[in-house]
């Protein structure tokens, strides 16, 4: 199937992130939007006329919807099915936001909906600047192998996100690592070039079905079939420094995708420490506006050249599959994880 270049767009959900972040760059680059669908009416319509959309649609209104070069599927996961079946029988690329699916089975039924140049899962961390400088660093092998990785993400609350949405599992699909700590996830299958994973531990909390803690150890293997061990904390239950640790043979490196902070890289036995820089990009990108422009630029890269790359789904095997396995394994905790935070703050207001 031959994709046209990108001249028009189509898309479905009118939330925060296309508010936000999508269709302030898509004005900025001069792309005509044709059309935005969205369950609730009103929001559709609040986000047409705020960004001169011509057609604004709710969700029993896709008949309406004209033919575009690319649609932007951004509405909440477990609501996508309906247009994953509608865009089938019709031509055009499609960017899907992230999280994209929870089994591998899942993300494979939907590359097949288009060649794989032609079908982006919103990843937009594999864009950044320290991404794809650290990426760099484990290729060249500058501090030797990499051995081992930790990722820590979370702060202490109660619940894990505050959308409306992300209070419905049937819409969010997970908790706070399918929704979020899946970027450090992909992040790190990315950097690493992990092609396999195996979940070897897995400690799993929820309520109402969300996850709140996941307390994991896997194996991953990169394209040279060389293995290192991969430890995972995501949690509501306290505070996390939202950092990725990387241990090398002959150094640690730390960084974070979510918080300002200078890669700093201490040797394996002593005090010393550095912070890197790329002296060419100065680490950029690195904010939000930046990340998604160049996210964006490749994947239509990839489109007119007919070649797949990083932004592609197909591109997200292996970190569909380690969620897949740690929610086949995550165990439901005994107590509810609401009474235990409560008894917790309890606990701290009478101490104080």
């Amino acid at each position: 199937m031959l994709i046209t270049p990108v001249k028009t767009i189509g898309i479905i959900g009118a939330g925060s992130i296309v508010f936000k972040s999508h269709l302030p760059l898509l004005t900025a680059l001069g792309f005509e939007v044709m059309w935005v669908l969205d369950s609730v009416l009103d929001r559709a319509k609040a986000v047409a006329q705020a960004f001169k959309v011509p057609i604004f649609l709710g969700a029993d209104e896709l008949v309406r919807a004209s033919h575009t070069d690319l649609v932007i599927v951004a509405c909440p996961y477990g609501s996508r099915q309906p247009y994953f079946e509608f865009l089938r029988g019709r031509e055009g690329a499609i960017y899907i936001e992230k999280p994209v699916a929870l089994s591998v089975s899942e993300l494979e039924a939907i590359c097949r909906l288009r060649p794989d140049y032609a079908v982006a899962a919103g990843f937009l961390r594999r864009s950044m600047g320290v991404t794809n400088m650290v990426k760099d660093i484990i290729a060249d092998e500058i501090f030797g192998r990499l051995r081992r990785v930790r990722s820590e993400f979370g702060t202490a609350t109660i619940i894990s996100a505050g959308a409306g949405f992300a209070k419905n599992i049937m819409l969010a699909g997970g908790g706070q690592l399918f929704e979020s700590a899946i970027h450090n996830v992909d992040a790190v299958c990315f950097m690493a070039d992990v092609q396999s994973a195996i979940v070897t531990r897995c400690v799993m909390e929820h309520e109402d079905g969300f996850d709140l803690h996941t307390d994991a150890q896997l194996t991953l293997t990169d394209s040279k079939g060389r293995d290192f061990e991969f430890e995972l904390l995501v949690t509501c239950l306290h505070n996390t420094s939202y950092e990725i640790e990387m241990h090398f043979e002959h150094a640690i490196l730390t960084f974070s995708l979510f918080r300002p902070m200078r890669p700093q890289v201490r040797v394996t036995h002593g005090q010393r420490s550095y912070q890197l820089m790329d002296p060419l990009l100065q680490d950029s990108p690195s904010g939000s506006f930046d990340v998604t422009h160049v996210f964006m630029t490749d994947f239509l890269k990839g489109l007119e050249t007919q070649t797949p790359n990083y932004t592609n789904a197909c591109a997200t095997r292996a970190t569909t599959h380690i969620m897949e396995q740690i929610y086949e394994r995550g165990t439901k905790a005994d107590v509810s994880l609401f009474e235990r935070c409560s008894d917790a703050l309890a606990g701290a207001a009478r101490i104080g």
